[in-house]
């Protein structure tokens, strides 16, 4: 959220020029209203490129007469009788830094007391108008020290001449003391609701001392703890040298009056107790993984016997569903080579759709079988320890799997299923 700034500049070099047109006297009033990379009385640094944006941006306006420069500052009564001044020029940052404007001052009333004071030789201070966001404590060298930095994104909205520059050190300090020249407040209840934002904004500045308070005394906290843990280690590392140190001096007066009790035992009984022991459950982890693997395999058989069973069952559930279509020769041993419920289906479904094709088309041959499926060869696979006959077997059964669109059979699993029949 963006907060207005308000920025007073006492500087030396303005200047007041009277012209004459048609009769007429016109005064021009010029000087220097903001230097920016430099601490102003605020503690605040506009650096040169935030600033050259927001005075490019004003420009317009000032090209267009749409600035107008108050005379006092603008939150004491302001209003259209309290412009003194209309901007007609306003320079880019020169390379000192600084930035000018030219202004006409204008026939209002209070345009006549500005050159009433301007007359007499009185000196005005130029007060900056703005809203931004400021980084705050920041170092920004060559100065030294920390300052309150403006961000980019300040958006100037004009600046006004004031009086006395020690009455505007702050924004909060020229907003109470405004309202206390035109309506003096008695209670803060009254100021909180006169101005809730910079309450709000005096909250938070307070919230954030508090907070950075109590961020240091916690550091400050922490550095002395952490001070005292070095020395206590310190005084720990030294301890337990010295009692080192003591133990191996006994060490060597034990040794010096009963050297038979540092006499070293290459193996004792308690050792050899221990290999044996050791022996025995290496004895019993073998034979525990040997009966591991066999109730493994016992296991797998089962699952076998109950995929085949539950395959049975399914086969004499579609003979008594499908008699007609059993009694063709071309089911005679079709589900031979199926393990499970889903192959048996799978086969059944896609006979059974030849079936229904054979039925359909009575009349017509089918066609011949093509030469090149009929001839087709694959590479052989590894007979993985089986016996000619049985590699036979396995090779005939996965012919007809692939046929029916099954997975083929591992060499694994026909020898747990089908070689021992």
């Amino acid at each position: 959220m963006k907060k207005e700034f308000l920025e007073v500049q006492w500087f030396e070099q303005m200047r007041l020029d009277c012209l004459e047109e048609s009769g007429n006297k016109k005064y021009i009033i010029s000087g220097p209203f903001t230097r920016c990379d430099w601490p102003n009385g605020n503690n605040r640094i506009y650096p040169r490129e935030v600033m050259q944006k927001a005075i490019e941006a004003l420009r317009p306006k000032v090209e267009a007469g749409r600035v107008r420069m108050m005379v006092d500052h603008p939150a004491w009564e302001a209003s259209m009788r309290s412009v003194g001044a209309i901007v007609l020029e306003i320079s880019d940052v020169d390379a000192a830094g600084y930035a000018y404007y030219k202004a006409q001052i204008i026939d209002t009333a209070a345009g006549k007391d500005l050159k009433a004071i301007v007359d007499a030789g009185g000196k005005l201070g130029v007060s900056t108008r703005g809203y931004g966001a400021a980084a705050y404590d920041q170092e920004f060298p060559p100065h030294a020290g920390k300052f309150d930095v403006i961000q980019p994104g300040f958006d100037l909205k004009t600046f006004d001449f004031v009086d006395d520059p020690s009455v505007s050190d702050t924004e909060a300090y020229c907003q109470i003391e405004s309202n206390r020249r035109s309506n003096p407040m008695k209670t803060i209840d009254e100021l909180k609701s006169a101005y809730p934002e910079l309450m709000e904004s005096f909250k938070a500045t307070v919230i954030e001392s508090e907070v950075k308070k109590a961020v240091d005394e916690a550091t400050a906290q922490a550095e002395t703890v952490k001070t005292a843990l070095v020395a206590e280690k310190d005084v720990l590392a030294e301890t337990n040298k010295k009692l080192s140190e003591t133990v191996k001096s006994l060490t060597e007066s034990i040794k010096t009056v009963c050297p038979e009790l540092f006499t070293v035992v290459e193996e004792s009984k308690l050792v050899e107790e221990a290999k044996a022991g050791n022996e025995e459950l290496n004895t019993k982890l073998t034979e525990a993984q040997a009966e591991v693997v066999r109730l493994k395999e016992e296991i797998q058989g089962i699952k076998a016997n109950a995929a085949k069973e539950a395959r049975d069952a399914q086969i004499k559930q579609l003979e008594a569903t499908h008699p007609n279509v059993f009694k063709m020769k071309a089911f005679e041993g079709i589900f031979q080579n199926c393990l499970t419920i889903d192959e048996v289906n799978t086969v059944f479904e896609k006979n059974f759709e030849l079936y229904k094709q054979i039925k359909s088309e009575a009349n017509e041959p089918a066609p011949a079988k093509s030469v090149v499926e009929g001839t087709k060869t694959e590479a052989a696979p590894e007979t993985g320890g089986l016996t000619e006959s049985q590699f036979a077997d396995y090779t005939a059964r996965n012919r007809h799997r692939k046929r029916d669109g099954l997975e083929p059979l591992s060499i694994e699993y026909y020898k747990a299923n089908f070689a021992k029949n």
